[in-house]
């Protein structure tokens, strides 16, 4: 598990591995999180990405098309708590936590 002080911030990746997987950290990243009002989200290179954001209950609350560079996603009116963040690379499912304080 992670853990992040307030008033830090923890950049997740996701880059190829030893068994020539692609690392899904090395095409996107956001941060920072945990996040009050904006979040960054980075997508370094490839076609763009669909973006979903998930509450703890696993209610769907966002999605967005992510295009190659930087996006800012305004989560000001979310409620504070725990998000899964997914996207898919190569048709497979990746899922990170994010923080919203």
């Amino acid at each position: 598990s992670t853990f992040c002080a307030a008033g830090t911030s923890q950049l997740i990746q996701v880059g190829p591995n030893a068994s020539g997987e692609v690392d899904r950290s090395s095409i996107l990243s956001f941060f920072p999180n945990p996040v009050s009002e904006m979040l960054t989200v980075e997508l370094k290179s490839g076609p763009a990405l669909d973006i979903r954001f998930w509450n703890a209950q696993g209610i769907f609350v966002h999605g967005e098309q992510i295009l190659e560079g930087q996006t800012q996603i305004g989560l000001e009116a979310w409620p504070a708590g725990l998000y899964w963040v997914e996207w898919q690379v190569e048709g497979r499912s990746s899922f990170h936590r994010l923080l919203k304080f």
